[in-house]
C-alpha cells in the first residue's frame, strides 16, 4: 500500500476529504484527538448499536403490529417495482422496510395502537432505520480495522469526513484509515452506492436507464416501419438490449446491497438459488399472486400490493408441485418461530402474505447471480471492462499491446503454448515498452457478501483458484515463457519481464514468488515507480 505519513509525527494519515478524483489527508493525532484502543472501541460501538436500536423501536412501538406491517411490506412492494421498471436504485428503502418487516415477525413491538400511519410516520421511522444500519457497519469497519474511533469534546467540529456517534453521554468520531479508500475505488468501480458514493452511483444508473430508454424508443419506431424480416431481427436486436440493460441494473443492485449493509446474513439465498424446485416455485406464486391482485385492485377500485393466500390453499400449492410444504416453509417463509434476515414470504394469521414484485425482484438477483454469464451483461461482474480498465492504464503510460510483428493483433487474451504441457494457456495482458515486459492477469474477484472481511480476504488468497494458486499453477509458467523466448515471439531485443497480479480491491498479500499483486488503483503509481 501506497501509504501517506504525517511529516510532524510520522504517523500514517487519516483520509480527510473524499475528493471526485482523489482523497485529501490528515492527522487527527496533530489534531490533538485520541485513539481508543481496539477493545474500547469495539465496546463504544456496541452501545451505540443498542441506543439506535432501543430509539427505532421507540417509535415503531407507538404503531399497531398490523399497521406496521402492512406499511413496510407495501413500501418495500413499491421500492420493488420501481427498480424492476429501471426507474431507481434506491435499495436503501427495501433495505429499511425489510428491518421494519423482521422486527414485525420477531414480535419486537406487538401493540395494538390506533395512532394513524402516514408516509410521513414511515419516512421517520426510515431514518431511526438508517442509523441502525450505520450503526451496526461501523462496528464492522472499527473490527476489520478500517475505521478508527476518537473521543472528542461535543462542540468540537471538524470539516473532515467522519462518523459521528453520540452514547452515553460521550461523542466519538470515526475516521477512515488510508486502505478504506481502496474499499471505496472498488464501489466506484463496480458501481456500488454506500453514502459517500451515492449520489455518483445514482447518476450513474439515470445515465444508462436514459440511454435505454432513448434506444429502446428508437427500435420501436423502427419495428413499427419494417417489413416482415426487418422486424424480426430488430425485435431481437430490442430482447438483446433489454437484457443487457436490465442485467446491469441487477448488477448495481445486487452490489449495493452489499455495499450499504455489511450484515453478511441479510441478502443471502445460496439454498434458493441452488434449488430449482423453488426458484419455479417462487415463479408460480409471482404469476398467480400477480393475477389475483390485479383481479382484486379491479374489484376495489384502488390499486392493491398484496396478496394473502390461507396456509392450506398455499399447502396445496406445494404438493401440486410435489413439494414438501415443511420445507418450503423452513426455506421461503418467515415467522414468530423462524424469522429470516431478510423476509420473503411473511406468515402472519393463518395466512402468507405475498408481495409479488419483491419476490421478482429478489429472485431475479438470485439467477443472476447464480448465472452471471447467462445475463451477458457486459458490466465489471464478467471481467471484460475491468481488463480494458487495466488495459487503459498501461497505454496511457506509454506501454504497448501490439503484437511486434504482426501489428494487426493485440497482446490480449493472448494464447500461448507450453512445450511440458502441450496445451494453450492464455495470458489476459501482455503490456511492453522499451525496457519492461509485463505478464498480467486480471484478477477480478466477483462482489459478494462479506468481501472486505479478513476472512474472506485469506480465503481469496489460498483457496483453490485463490491468489497463491493462480500464481503456483499458471501465471510462473506465463513468465516463464516470455523470460526464455521474448526472441521466438517476436521481440527483436530482450526485455525485463515482471509477472503482475491486478486485483480488484487491495488484498492481503502484495507479492509471491516474485510477482507482485496490487489493486487498479494503484497500477498508475506502480507503473510510474518502475520506469
Amino acid at each position: 500500500m501506497y501509504e501517506v505519513n504525517c511529516k510532524t509525527c510520522g504517523r500514517e494519515l487519516f483520509i480527510g476529504k473524499v475528493l471526485e478524483n482523489s482523497y485529501e489527508y490528515w492527522c487527527p493525532f496533530c489534531s490533538g484527538l485520541n485513539l481508543l484502543e481496539i477493545n474500547e472501541a469495539i465496546n463504544v460501538c456496541e452501545n451505540y448499536i443498542t441506543e439506535t436500536r432501543e430509539n427505532a423501536l421507540a417509535v415503531a412501538r407507538t404503531f399497531s403490529k398490523s399497521a406496521l406491517l402492512f406499511a413496510a411490506l407495501n413500501s418495500r412492494e413499491m421500492e420493488s417495482r420501481n427498480i424492476s421498471k429501471m426507474e431507481n436504485n434506491h435499495v436503501q428503502a427495501i433495505l429499511w422496510s425489510s428491518l421494519i418487516i423482521r422486527d414485525c415477525i420477531k414480535g419486537n413491538y406487538n401493540n395494538r395502537s390506533s395512532k394513524q400511519f402516514t408516509a410521513q410516520n414511515l419516512s421517520e421511522l426510515f431514518r431511526y432505520y438508517a442509523c441502525i444500519i450505520q450503526s451496526e457497519n461501523l462496528l464492522v469497519k472499527v473490527k476489520e480495522g478500517h475505521f478508527s474511533l476518537f473521543e472528542v469534546n461535543s462542540t468540537t467540529t471538524f470539516d473532515y469526513f467522519r462518523e459521528t456517534i453520540e452514547t452515553e453521554g460521550k461523542t466519538y468520531l470515526a475516521f477512515p484509515a488510508q486502505q478504506w479508500r481502496y474499499y471505496l475505488e472498488m464501489m466506484k468501480t463496480v458501481q456500488m452506492c454506500p453514502d459517500e458514493r451515492f449520489d455518483q452511483t445514482k447518476n450513474y444508473v439515470n445515465v444508462k436507464v436514459k440511454e435505454y430508454l432513448k434506444k429502446k424508443k428508437g427500435i420501436i419506431l423502427k419495428i413499427q416501419r419494417a417489413g416482415k424480416k426487418a422486424k424480426k431481427r430488430l425485435e431481437t436486436e430490442l430482447s438483446n438490449i433489454e437484457k443487457s440493460s436490465r442485467a446491469e441494473i441487477y448488477e448495481i443492485t445486487y452490489n449495493s446491497f452489499h455495499s450499504v449493509y455489511y450484515n453478511k446474513d441479510f441478502f443471502s439465498f445460496e439454498e434458493i438459488g441452488k434449488n430449482a424446485k423453488i426458484i419455479d416455485f417462487i415463479d408460480l406464486i409471482i404469476e398467480d399472486s400477480v393475477c389475483e391482485i390485479k383481479s382484486l385492485s379491479e374489484r376495489l377500485g384502488e390499486e392493491q400490493f398484496l396478496y394473502e393466500i390461507e396456509i392450506r390453499k398455499f399447502k396445496t400449492l406445494c404438493d401440486s408441485k410435489g413439494l414438501d410444504f415443511t420445507e418450503v416453509r423452513r426455506i421461503l417463509i418467515s415467522s414468530e418461530d423462524d424469522c429470516k434476515e431478510f423476509p420473503l414470504l411473511v406468515e402472519y394469521e393463518n395466512k402468507i402474505l405475498v408481495c409479488p414484485k419483491t419476490l421478482l425482484f429478489i429472485v431475479s438477483l438470485i439467477k443472476f447471480d447464480t448465472d452471471r454469464e447467462g445475463y451477458k451483461s457486459s458490466s465489471y461482474l464478467l471481467g471484460d471492462d475491468f481488463e480494458n480498465e487495466v488495459k487503459a492504464i498501461f497505454e496511457s503510460n506509454g506501454f504497448s499491446l501490439r503484437h511486434p510483428v504482426h501489428k494487426d493483433q493485440e497482446l490480449v487474451r493472448k494464447k500461448i503454448k507450453f512445450e511440458k504441457e502441450g496445451e494453450s494457456r492464455e495470458i489476459d495482458l501482455i503490456p511492453y515498452n522499451d525496457k519492461l515486459l509485463f505478464v498480467v492477469e486480471c484478477k477480478r474477484n466477483s462482489f459478494k457478501p462479506g468481501y472486505i472481511f479478513k476472512y474472506e480476504r485469506q480465503e481469496r488468497i489460498s483457496k483453490n483458484d485463490g491468489i497463491i494458486d493462480e500464481i503456483d499453477n499458471k501465471h510462473i509458467d506465463r513468465v516463464a515463457y516470455f523470460q526464455e523466448k521474448q526472441n521466438e515471439f517476436g521481440f527483436k531485443n530482450h526485455r525485463k519481464v515482471k509477472g503482475l497480479i491486478v486485483t480488484l480491491i487491495k488484498e492481503d498479500i502484495e507479492s509471491y514468488k516474485d510477482i507482485d499483486i496490487l489493486p487498479l488503483c494503484d497500477l498508475e503509481m506502480y507503473l510510474k515507480q518502475s520506469s
